[in-house]
């Protein structure tokens, strides 16, 4: 299993996580990922690591598909596998409406075929041929990228089962996020139906997951932090039925009512126990630890750990981050 790091930008900001990723390379991490939210875009912090670290593979997890055409995605992609030396893979997906229509404006329709036809779109512009497609979401004409031929790894962010199929038959990879370590096999059928039904081998395709992480941290207050965390996720619907689908129907319909009728602190308590412990490794270094190896058990291929602290103090916070990615390396090497 590769063990990657989630620049933690949130929890120690740009450039401290930058600083953070170059250590990680040196402790023996395999991959780095940003991710593209509100914050940094996902390419900045991919680029400026791919001139100051030599060997860990450098992903975005993800681009949504709705706000870069696929000729603005392939100049992207290429121009970082270029400067990072074959290092670089795409994760693209279909995000959510409130970012794609309320933040960036653009009309989020047929999530599904938007990411197929950028996957094609962009995979003939990658080629260094001239793109002519014209697909039910979008068009390219007369494009052809002057780096010339890149070939660029594209990962597909899923949830439900028809975008775990679809990335299966079109993806080198799938990317799971709020994945609890049980429910990896039952995600993973659709993504192997898909591949199969493609003509292809699911056993050559990766496995991704990322996972909150605080390790030797616990207590009220990160426990607080986390479930509101989570319902900023378990209240978008594609998240919450994806958090109805591993197994916690019960915790998704009580949040997604509560925040419907604008019961917040309802919602918030709407994450059980159980859903916590299962989404997120918290804890002594020991749990940790044993609950990341689940995920290699479950069939993750490469495991990405998204270190977070709820210390108030931010030298603290960074502290904790740190030893976290630690912890973490120290751990899964024994």
């Amino acid at each position: 299993m590769r063990l990657g790091l989630a620049v933690p930008l949130e929890a120690i900001g740009l450039r401290a996580s930058l600083d953070l990723a170059r250590e990680a390379e040196a402790l023996g991490y395999d991959d780095v990922w940003s991710s593209e939210v509100a914050g940094p875009d996902g390419f900045t912090p991919l680029a400026a690591l791919a001139a100051t670290t030599s060997r860990v593979r450098l992903g975005l997890a993800l681009a949504p598909a709705f706000t870069r055409p696929p000729a603005l995605l392939a100049m992207s992609a290429a121009s970082l596998q270029v400067v990072s030396d074959g290092r670089f893979v795409l994760g693209l997906g279909a995000s959510s409406p409130a970012i794609v229509g309320r933040w960036m404006g653009a009309r989020y329709v047929k999530p599904r075929t938007r990411v197929k036809e950028t996957v094609e779109a962009l995979r003939l512009a990658l080629s260094g041929e001239k793109v002519d497609y014209a697909g039910a979401t979008l068009d390219v004409h007369d494009f052809r990228l002057a780096l010339g031929a890149t070939w660029v790894p594209i990962y597909i962010g899923a949830l439900g089962p028809k975008m775990f199929e679809l990335a299966g038959a079109v993806g080198d990879g799938v990317l799971i996020s709020l994945g609890a370590a049980h429910a990896v096999p039952k995600l993973l059928a659709s993504f192997r139906q898909g591949a199969a039904g493609a003509g292809r081998d699911p056993g050559e395709l990766d496995v991704w997951c990322r996972v909150l992480v605080a390790a030797d941290e616990d207590g009220p207050e990160l426990e607080q932090m986390l479930r509101r965390f989570l319902v900023g996720y378990g209240t978008v619907p594609a998240y919450n039925a994806h958090l109805a689908n591993q197994g916690y129907e019960r915790e998704a319909a009580a949040m997604a009512q509560a925040w419907a009728e604008r019961r917040r602190a309802d919602a918030v308590a709407a994450v059980s126990d159980g859903l916590l412990r299962g989404l997120v490794a918290y804890g002594s270094a020991e749990r940790c630890v044993e609950q990341l190896r689940a995920y290699r058990d479950a069939g993750v291929k490469t495991l990405v750990v998204d270190p977070v602290s709820a210390a108030p103090d931010p030298a603290e916070r960074h502290r904790r981050v740190r030893r976290t990615v630690h912890i973490v390396q120290e751990g899964l090497a024994q």
